[in-house]
């Protein structure tokens, strides 16, 4: 490596770990600074290759420094905007290849906006509106929340899904540091050879929530307990595969520790055997052309018990209980559809089936077709426990059928003795169901793919065979053509 690699590998690397660390505001910018240089002498033969990695890399430190200083006092207002002119202006000149010829002889400002936020440098937004959509007698928390996207320049479209980056609870957090035998004041050093604290890394990097089978065997390998060891040793035999997932299912981080104490490890040992906490993906439940700079999503509130304690879903927690109002809280980003969307022809008819918080894309799409004012016809087929405590956008989807717009049948399971889900009312629409099929109607389906998206599938092969006088392989063969002509759809998970 020449002399001049070694020092632009060290000015990279230097700027890595001022950005990573809290210091003050000056060494932020420095490092600001010395990533452009950085890029400046980087051989031109080699940044056809490598200058849109590097752009990105001064977008999102840019766009950190002026985060940071945006929220002190406004007389540092007019340095940011001096920061933000150096890093729109002279960026894209050295990066031109990264940006493309005309964006960088041009230099605009909004075309670097648009590359400003992703998955490596979310936007922080902030909900400007939580509550409750089930009854608080539901057994089930169901929550509607709008998301803040003003100043992203983020575009989504009927279908689309929010990445959301959570973070863990504090309680939850305190119990694994407990449980490594830590204080939390340990300097920790990640995949990127990055430098945090302890805390800060088990709050915002690390998956407390998920035993992965390489931290189990380690556990295996240092268990010295006899009546413990083979415990651990049975389960990882390969007949007992299954024995295994259901035991690191019901366990956390923390109370696997602790039930295995007698195993010793480091913190940073500990650390590099956890999986990361990766970003959870939400339905957008709106169109944008509807509600403008928002996102709405809706999210139910997952608590469960496992091994003897309480459980709640990390990331719906951080959503509808931990992250603040009116503050820019939640990193996110836009997940553009593979398909899931409505049909490009507005008179099309489309059938959705969404029980549960399924039906959140179906909401966008409605949204979406009212804008249109096609003359497409629109049916819902929506499911859910009580229709007095569950019926989710109850009022919307009621003034949508009184205007003629929407066509609904509901399948409340609980409020009768025998269990009616969304695949009966289908199959009790066969024939009506069936001749919307014929006459190029599209059919979506959103929610669990466990158990629902199965027993709708199963359930649409009986109404084709039975209402299209077909036997079961032209049945089968029929669906499977609505499947090729994208005119069967599914979002599942």
């Amino acid at each position: 490596m020449s002399i001049l690699g070694s020092i632009l590998g060290f000015i990279y690397q230097l700027c890595q770990y001022l950005l990573s660390h809290e210091l003050s505001l000056s060494i932020k910018l420095l490092a600001l600074y010395l990533l452009v240089i950085y890029n400046l002498f980087f051989p031109r033969s080699q940044r056809a290759q490598r200058s849109l990695n590097i752009s990105k890399q001064v977008f999102c430190i840019g766009n950190r420094v002026l985060r940071y200083l945006l929220t002190d006092p406004p007389i540092l207002l007019s340095l940011s905007l001096f920061v933000c002119s150096l890093w729109c202006k002279i960026v894209p000149y050295f990066c031109g290849h990264g940006l493309g010829h005309e964006h960088a002889r041009h230099g605009k400002i909004y075309i670097i906006m648009q590359n400003l936020y992703s998955k490596e440098n979310p936007f922080l937004a902030s909900i400007k509106e939580r509550y409750r959509l089930s009854n608080p007698r539901s057994e089930k928390e169901t929550y509607h929340i709008s998301l803040d996207l003003k100043g992203s320049d983020y575009r989504y479209h009927p279908g689309d899904s929010i990445a959301i980056f959570s973070v863990n609870d504090p309680q939850l957090v305190e119990r694994t540091i407990v449980a490594m035998g830590a204080t939390g004041d340990e300097a920790i050093v990640d995949r990127k050879g990055l430098c945090f604290p302890l805390r800060e890394f088990l709050t915002t990097k690390a998956n407390l929530t998920e035993i992965s089978r390489n931290f189990f065997l380690h556990i295996l390998e240092k268990q010295h307990d006899p009546e413990l060891r083979e415990r651990l040793q049975s389960l990882s035999e390969d007949e007992n595969r299954n024995a295994l997932k259901d035991y690191l299912e019901a366990r956390e981080v923390w109370d696997f520790l602790s039930e295995n104490r007698q195993v010793i490890f480091t913190p940073q040992e500990i650390v590099s055997m956890l999986k990361p906490l990766l970003p959870r993906f939400y339905s957008i439940a709106s169109s944008q052309n509807a509600v403008g700079d928002e996102v709405h999503l809706t999210v139910a509130a997952l608590s469960y018990s496992s091994n003897g304690h309480p459980r709640m879903g990390v990331c719906t927690n951080f959503l509808c209980n931990l992250a603040p109002i009116n503050q820019p809280a939640v990193p996110l980003y836009v997940q553009p559809h593979h398909g899931f969307t409505i049909p490009d022809n507005v008179d099309q008819d489309i059938i959705m089936v969404g029980p549960g918080t399924g039906v959140a894309p179906f909401r966008a799409f409605m949204q979406e077709r009212e804008k249109q004012q096609g003359k497409g016809r629109n049916w819902l087929f929506f499911g859910e426990r009580r229709m007095e405590d569950d019926f989710l956008y109850r009022d919307y989807w009621q003034k949508l059928h009184a205007s003629q717009r929407l066509h609904i049948d509901t399948a409340f399971s609980r409020d009768q003795e025998t269990k009616i889900y969304v695949q009966h009312r289908m199959e009790e629409q066969g024939h009506k169901l069936f001749q919307w099929l014929k006459n190029g109607a599209s059919l979506y389906v959103c929610g669990d793919a466990k158990y629902m998206a199965k027993d709708v599938e199963a359930a649409l092969h009986r109404i084709v065979e039975t209402h299209g006088a077909l036997s079961q392989p032209a049945a089968k063969d029929y669906v499977k053509k609505l499947r090729a002509d994208k005119k069967y759809l599914r979002d599942v998970y």
